[in-house]
């Protein structure tokens, strides 16, 4: 298949070899120019790779590289033990380890995940407690954030009162603050109200604008929507006091 590609782009197969060289180590260097510290929070991400996420988006990009591209930039960011680690969107989640290698290893690796079920958030926070347990987290080190990133809505996933109250008391009993949970819809239709917050205290992020995105990765999801409506109209305020 590459010597085919190859002639037909005129290069011999050293040269098209080079060229997607050069290509993975161009995309390495724009990865690692991403600023790391714009991540303002430890946060673990719940990966939907079910292949409805292929689909749709802002048209920049789909669900599925939006998703692909945060576990992996979340999961570089996360202290040990938690380092380098994402979880699947499944019925029985699982904590995965991402190896390392170049940011295209990287992507093909954690698609390779892409199991289409319903997530089970009791069983995500299980796997978290383990770890802490195991590993014997300390507070610093723990995870401060849940974020699934989904097209489903939040319903689906979440039943209960009862289920948030029973992980605050197990997490509290390690000295642990049970981590928030951010259910972000990329594929959210209705986006009148961005970031909400629900009776459960979840927050609730929907579509997929760069400016959606630009709040997730700093963590600025803890306002109002009216806050939000109000810092989205400050760029306005130099048209406001134009004179003519």
């Amino acid at each position: 298949m590459a010597n085919k590609i190859a002639t037909k782009l005129g290069y011999t197969n050293e040269e098209y070899r080079k060229s997607l060289l050069n290509e993975n180590r161009y995309q390495d260097v724009y990865w690692k120019a991403i600023e790391r510290k714009e991540f303002a929070t430890k946060a673990i991400v719940v990966r939907d790779g079910s292949s409805s996420m292929l689909w749709g988006g802002n048209g920049s990009y789909t669900p599925m590289q939006i998703a692909t591209s945060l576990a992996i930039f979340a999961a570089e960011q996360l202290p040990y033990p938690f380092k380098n680690h994402f979880i699947t969107f499944s019925e029985n989640p699982r904590l995965i380890e991402i190896p390392e290698g170049t940011i295209e290893q990287k992507v093909r690796y954690v698609e390779s995940f892409g199991e289409c079920a319903n997530t089970d958030i009791s069983k995500v926070y299980e796997l978290l407690l383990n770890v802490a347990k195991s590993k014997q987290v300390k507070p610093k080190d723990m995870v401060a954030q849940v974020i699934i990133i989904s097209d489903m809505e939040f319903d689906y996933c979440v039943r209960g009162k009862s289920t948030f109250e029973t992980y605050k008391e197990k997490f509290a009993e390690l000295g642990l603050e049970m981590p928030q949970l951010v259910f972000w819809n990329v594929e959210a239709r209705s986006i009148h109200t961005p970031v909400t917050e629900n009776e459960l205290g979840v927050k609730l992020v929907s579509g997929s604008s760069q400016k959606i995105l630009d709040r997730v990765v700093s963590n600025k999801i803890n306002c109002t929507p009216y806050e939000f409506m109000i810092e989205d109209l400050a760029r306005y305020s130099e048209v406001d006091s134009f004179k003519l």
